[in-house]
């Protein structure tokens, strides 16, 4: 017996006494708890929700990545009309005021590039002819056409360091980090939906036992009393704590069956008797990637400055900047310029055949229009509103910083209450783990002492209450502990292994 509660020591201390130690042992795929995790996960609305979030996050990048790629428009179309022959001069022709048809094909296409610092690139050429076709005469009618706007603030030309690019990655990274603090609130929520199943079971368990004991002692005091041994004072005890008993059986037996509905609604076919033969299995999935070392305070490596809440409060803040450079951004200079060619209608009349048609377009001086503008817009903003501006990013700034604060000073001290609980957890659970070996020994005893009349029923049903009471609170302090673990490595910096813990080493995907 002594040995026994030796080894169930060490283990206990092995895998309770915990202090994060990264371990690259892979999980088995078929590992009971990440099924289990995998499954409810897959079933359950609330992490759909945040991989639905989380993935439009990333369609909007993709979407924003496919704007940067240039757009190209390709308009082919063929003009027919009639019109009087005298409006058209044809060279080395005499006029005719018949009526005559004119067939006008054309190509346009356009080049748009978007550029960065809301800047924007668009190329355009179309090149088409009028043709008579009754006094085969051609009149080409090529032009080109090429506008450019530009902000002019600060990095607009750099697209790594644009504010746009910046704010949309930064973005990115805080749907990421809000989908893994989903995924472990999620997993949280799970595992402590399956210790309160078992709770409540044991707790039916010790109830059912109880309930058979006072029965038996009811029974005796009814018998003494009609004997004569007992008043009626005793029997009425004895019936009220049987009723008593009874109407808590029934609380903790409806409490069990709701939480057995919600838990059935995301894992439909857990059973107790699963979750008691993984129950080893869930510490020894911990221990995968946590080695166990006692420290002091002064020396406690738990640290919050990195974790899962540091990063979505840094990353907010980085957005809040970025935003307040974006609208800078709206008032600094915009460059414009705008150029195109085209056939001046005035000097380019000549029709005549094809190759004269293009002669007379080539020749010196050209008979093009060539225009060019060029400018720059600037939104002015008053000082007082300017001001203003700065004082809300300031303010919205300061608000951030100071939840933040709050939010780490918090943490901090949570985790030290959390570490207290595990070591005290650990320390009850090595003493009820050697009860309870000790006390399965008794009861095969008392069975027999029991079925040898050698100690009553209602001992026997007192010493089997006990055990159960001990088995209750057992289960009470396992999760507990599980909990706690699992709480102080959300806390911590090492969030993203209970990620691998529960979902394998691969990251999980949507």
């Amino acid at each position: 017996m002594v040995l026994k509660k030796q080894i169930i020591s060490l283990f206990i201390f092995l895998s309770c006494s915990k202090f994060f130690c990264i371990d690259n042992t892979a999980i088995s795929q078929s590992n009971f708890w990440q099924t289990i995790v995998q499954q409810a996960f897959k079933n359950s609305p609330q992490v759909q929700a945040s991989k639905n979030n989380y993935a439009t996050a990333l369609i909007t990048k993709k979407q924003d990545d496919y704007s940067w790629f240039p757009t190209i428009q390709l308009d082919l179309q063929q003009n027919i009309r009639e019109s009087r022959g005298d409006y058209f001069y044809i060279q080395n022709q005499n006029t005719d005021s018949k009526n005559t048809y004119i067939i006008n094909p054309f190509v346009d296409i356009s080049i748009n590039q978007r550029l960065s610092g809301n800047g924007n690139i668009n190329l355009s050429a179309r090149y088409g002819f009028d043709y008579l076709i009754e006094r085969n005469s051609f009149l080409q009618q090529p032009q080109i056409q090429l506008k450019y706007s530009q902000n002019l603030g600060k990095g607009t030309f750099n697209l790594i360091n644009n504010p746009e690019r910046k704010l949309l990655k930064e973005k990115i990274d805080y749907a990421n980090l809000t989908y893994k603090k989903e995924l472990i609130t999620n997993l949280q929520s799970v595992i402590e939906k399956i210790g309160t199943f078992e709770i409540l079971a044991a707790e039916e368990q010790y109830y059912k036992s109880l309930l058979e004991q006072y029965q038996s002692e009811l029974f005796t005091a009814q018998e003494k009393n009609k004997n004569g041994i007992q008043s009626d004072l005793e029997s009425y005890y004895a019936l009220h704590q049987y009723s008593n008993t009874r109407n808590n059986l029934d609380k903790v037996t409806t409490n069990k069956n709701n939480a057995e509905k919600e838990i059935k609604l995301i894992l439909p076919e857990i059973t107790i008797l699963q979750i008691e033969q993984n129950r080893t299995e869930l510490t020894e999935l911990i221990d995968k990637f946590l080695c166990f070392i006692e420290k002091d305070d002064s020396q406690f490596l738990f640290i919050t400055e990195e974790n899962l809440d540091t990063k979505l409060y840094r990353n907010y803040l980085h957005q809040q900047k970025i935003d307040f450079q974006i609208n800078e951004l709206n008032y600094v200079p915009v460059f414009y310029t705008s150029s195109s060619a085209k056939t001046n209608s005035n000097f380019y009349y000549n029709y005549s055949d094809w190759y004269k048609s293009f002669r007379n377009l080539t020749d010196y001086p050209y008979p093009l229009d060539f225009t060019l503008s060029a400018g720059i817009r600037l939104n002015l903003e008053v000082p007082k509103a300017k001001k203003l501006r700065k004082e809300i990013y300031e303010l919205e700034t300061a608000t951030i910083n100071k939840n933040y604060e709050s939010n780490h000073k918090r943490q901090n001290e949570e985790i030290l209450i959390t570490k207290n609980k595990i070591q005290i957890n650990k320390e009850y659970l090595e003493k009820l783990t050697a009860e309870i070996l000790q006390e399965k020994d008794y009861r095969m005893k008392r069975k027999k002492l029991f079925e040898e009349n050698i100690i009553t029923q209602n001992e026997f049903y007192q010493s089997e209450t006990m055990f159960f009471y001990i088995y209750k609170d057992y289960i009470l302090t396992f999760w507990e502990f599980i909990n706690n673990q699992i709480k102080i490595i959300a806390l911590s910096s090492e969030y993203e292994q209970l990620i691998k813990i529960f979902l394998g080493e691969a990251p999980y995907e949507l």
